[in-house]
């Protein structure tokens, strides 16, 4: 007879670690209390005492406002502030509506935004950011201060000098504070200050954009020529390099000073005759 061969199969191995496992249990949770009739009452007459209370102090004059105190702005613009604000003494500071009260300062020409809080007991305060002035533009006699949002501030009267740069309007062109500028060469002037460094070498004594170029007139009537509005922060900064590597006596004798072309700046000097007039 044959052989056979016969193969023991073991079991197949356990991966059971052989570990016991930690038992634990779960913290039992109170059962929900239905409250008692008295609890409920106690919790009603409370809220009816809190709802009296602040109906009386809305209506009283227990929180009356006092005083307002502005911060942030100039004299002129608290001024105005304060003269808006004329119907709000008296108001429960608890009546008061703080949102409704910034939208009326921030609605001013003369403001940016405002911010309201209340200072309990009698005192509103009210933070102001105040437009910033950048330029009078001028429309034959008359003249309005324009903030660097484009927004009209106030009207100016003809005689009066504030020191900031002009711009000429077209003869077609009305405004009124509050409103913003919508001419489109007034708008390029605007944009042309605004990339202007607060430290120029020169004054900034007038913008004039016409016939898709862009002129400022600097202190000592040097045209500074910036071509199109176009890359103007560019041609901002050449000239500011080219009027600091002058002599500061000398950059006054300059006729002009073309940056249209960035790269390759060109200036011209005053002659003799319209350097000693």
């Amino acid at each position: 007879m044959g052989r056979r061969l016969v193969l023991a199969l073991g079991r197949a191995p356990s991966f059971r670690s052989g570990l016991p496992l930690p038992s634990f249990r779960l913290p039992s949770l109170p059962s929900p209390r239905t409250p008692t009739r008295r609890e409920l009452l106690t919790f009603a007459g409370i809220l009816v005492l809190l709802g009296a209370a602040y109906a009386v102090a809305r209506e009283s004059r227990v929180f009356a406002v006092r005083t307002v105190t502005i911060s942030g702005g100039p004299p002129t613009v608290g001024r105005e502030v304060q003269a808006s604000l004329e119907d709000v003494l008296g108001t429960s500071l608890v009546a008061l509506d703080s949102e409704d009260v910034e939208r009326r300062i921030a609605a001013l020409p003369s403001v940016r935004t405002a911010r309201v809080d209340r200072a309990f007991p009698h005192e509103l305060t009210v933070l102001v950011e105040a437009e910033r002035p950048l330029a009078v533009v001028r429309r034959g006699r008359q003249a309005w201060v324009i903030a660097e949002t484009g927004t009209v501030i106030r009207e100016l009267e003809w005689e009066d000098s504030i020191g900031l740069p002009r711009i000429r309007l077209a003869e077609t062109v009305s405004l009124r504070p509050g409103l913003s500028l919508t001419d489109r060469d007034a708008q390029v002037a605007v944009t042309t200050l605004r990339a202007l460094p607060r430290r120029f070498p020169l004054a900034v004594e007038s913008v004039r954009a016409a016939d898709g170029a862009v002129t400022a007139v600097l202190e000592g009537n040097v045209a500074l020529e910036l071509g199109p509005p176009a890359d103007l922060r560019r041609k901002i900064a050449a000239a500011a390099a080219v009027l600091r590597s002058l002599p500061e006596d000398e950059r006054r004798t300059l006729a002009y000073l073309d940056v249209a072309l960035p790269q390759r700046p060109v200036a011209a000097a005053k002659s003799q005759l319209e350097s000693e007039g």
